[in-house]
């Protein structure tokens, strides 16, 4: 090739020879951006003092004069006056339309006792027209200590008006009269599939509904409209950007969800990374045609930062009051004989066939399991695909994981499906507490097993599962990783066999989300070449008391090199 051709070529793709006779190497663009005056985190656990970005890309890191050879008259120089930076981090199991719907409903104060619940619920309801809904979440059945929870509490908060409040974890709803009789739910309706109608001793539905037993109620209520989930998704990525996140996986996405999604990514709203789970459904006909119908037309919704590459299914419900996660062996006290292991929503050799389909497919795979029947009936879905299909490469996703076995965990990692887990779940609150008494001390000592899942070479996750939490925080997550005890330290610590270190769990917020993204090559680390995703943060979590963590706070977050959030 002549040189003028080459030389041509070389300047278009941003490197120039300065002279045919004496190679200078590669001439770096020109910095947009100069953080200065900071602590980068380096993925060799180091920290430099100034990052430059062009273009979106960090160009170059290090003290002040590795920075200033990209400086030009036009770089913006921004001073962090000592500010800590790290890669951006990763939410993998999130909710983002309901959360985002969720902040505009009736909130819940996390642990309200039932007076407490009795008060907010009223205050709720003199801000409604009489008939109109009133829909939250946060209540825990721990709080009741033994007392009944029925719908004549909330018959008496609200009584002009229908409510349904979902648990904290998401799989228990709580409806009051109003509610139960616009979706016509009486003592002669029958549990729909996967669901449950609890009953008073009388006969009577109490307002208590277990799995898809809510849908009985939320069928009845008008949906949101389009313009609404538009609004709920603004929210919903202000919320996790105000955190440093930059990158989540929505894990329960359907028409709504995407078209949200893709409508902010068109109107260039500040948004993260999004990696959508399309929600699969098993029904006794065996296709579930909603589902179908959003897959076949998937891609519609894909978006520069918004891709529809999963599918997320849910195989059991939680190990609390109403013991709906699948377990090998019976609850402590079971509620009844039929369900003493729990509830399996979908059949082994369905899931087989799903997950090896999607795999097939180029998809991955968000399975929720929060027992260990459960986790071992994802492992050997996966273990189906591997079989079928050969290693295609794609990181199949095991929710929540509370109680897989040590085997699975080894054969999860054999066969690359990686392992998530719930982060608001490491020390003791109403929740665990509920989950502790259903399963009993034995089984507890192995609770949400992390040191095991990385001492064993697995791929741990985190997520927050907002809005089924409080919130899609991090920073409690990353503080009681470490911990096991309540965020600032103290009391009892939960499972402690389990603790990991400090680099441990930022690694699973930044270099392992990546890797389950399929971005490893490009985000996740601050080092030349890779997209500048970052959080600015108050303080060093790495030179701080570890009980502090949990009270960090972002300061500014960058995707693409682009301011996205700062602190007001």
């Amino acid at each position: 090739m002549n040189k003028p051709i080459l030389a041509r070529l070389l300047a278009g793709a941003g490197l120039l020879l300065t002279s045919p006779a004496v190679s200078q190497g590669p001439v770096l663009p020109k910095a947009d951006l100069i953080l200065r005056n900071g602590q980068a985190y380096l993925p060799d656990g180091s920290f430099a003092s100034a990052i430059a970005i062009g273009k979106g890309v960090i160009l170059a890191v290090g003290e002040d004069a590795a920075v200033d050879a990209v400086k030009s008259p036009s770089t913006k120089v921004v001073d962090l006056k000592g500010g800590t930076v790290l890669p951006g981090l990763h939410d993998m199991h999130i909710h983002a339309l309901g959360g985002g719907q969720g902040l505009g409903e009736c909130r819940l104060v996390y642990g309200s006792s039932p007076d407490q619940i009795r008060t907010q619920v009223k205050a709720c309801a003199a801000t409604k027209k009489p008939g109109e809904w009133i829909l939250g979440r946060g209540w825990a059945n721990a709080v009741f200590e033994g007392k009944v929870q029925d719908k004549t509490l909330l018959d008496e908060a609200a009584p002009n008006n229908p409510v349904i409040l979902q648990d904290e974890t998401g799989h228990s709803s709580w409806a009051n009269s109003m509610a139960m009789k616009l979706a016509s739910v009486t003592r002669a309706t029958k549990d729909p599939l996967n669901g449950i109608i609890e009953h008073d001793p009388k006969g009577e539905p109490n307002g208590l509904f277990r799995e898809s037993g809510a849908g009985l109620i939320r069928k009845v209520i008008p949906p949101y409209t389009p313009a609404q989930n538009t609004e709920a998704m603004k929210r919903a990525y202000d919320h996790v950007l105000g955190f440093g996140i930059t990158s989540l996986q929505d894990a329960s996405a359907n028409k709504d969800t995407l078209s949200a999604q893709a409508a902010l990514a068109d109107e260039g709203y500040p948004a993260p990374r999004v990696k959508s789970c399309m929600r699969w459904t098993y029904n006794i006909t065996g296709v579930d045609e909603p589902f179908e119908a959003l897959y076949a037309s998937r891609n519609v919704y894909r978006r520069a930062n918004v891709a529809p590459d999963c599918v997320k299914f849910g195989l059991d419900g939680v190990p609390g009051d109403g013991q709906t996660a699948a377990m090998l062996e019976p609850y402590v006290k079971p509620l009844s004989e039929e369900r003493k292991l729990g509830i399996l929503t979908v059949p082994p050799e369905v899931m087989k066939k799903m997950v090896t389909r999607f795999d097939r497919d180029g998809l991955s795979t968000l399975m929720h399991c929060t027992g260990d029947r459960c986790a071992r009936v994802a492992v050997d879905a996966v273990e189906a695909a591997r079989t079928a299909n050969g290693y295609s490469g794609i990181l199949h996703q095991i929710g929540h994981s509370n109680f897989t076995t040590a085997q699975d965990l080894k054969r999860g990692r054999a066969l690359g499906a990686t392992f998530e887990y719930s982060a608001y779940l490491y020390y003791w609150n109403a929740q665990t507490k509920t989950y502790f008494n259903a399963i009993g001390p034995e089984r507890f000592v192995r609770y949400k097993p992390l040191r095991e899942t990385i001492d064993d070479g697995a791929l741990a996750l985190e997520g927050s599962d907002w809005p089924v939490s409080f919130s899609a925080n991090p920073w409690i997550a990353i503080e009681t990783l470490v911990t096991r005890e309540k965020p600032g330290g103290g009391g009892e610590k939960l499972a402690p066999s389990q603790r990991i270190t400090l680099k441990e769990a930022v690694d699973i917020y930044t270099v392992n989300g990546a890797r389950q993204f399929g971005h490893a090559n490009a985000i996740g680390q601050i080092k030349p070449g890779y997209i500048a995703d970052l959080v600015v943060i108050d303080r060093n979590i790495f030179k701080v008391p570890i009980t502090q963590v949990h009270d960090t706070k972002a300061l500014m977050t960058f995707i693409d090199g682009k301011l996205v959030y700062e602190a007001k």
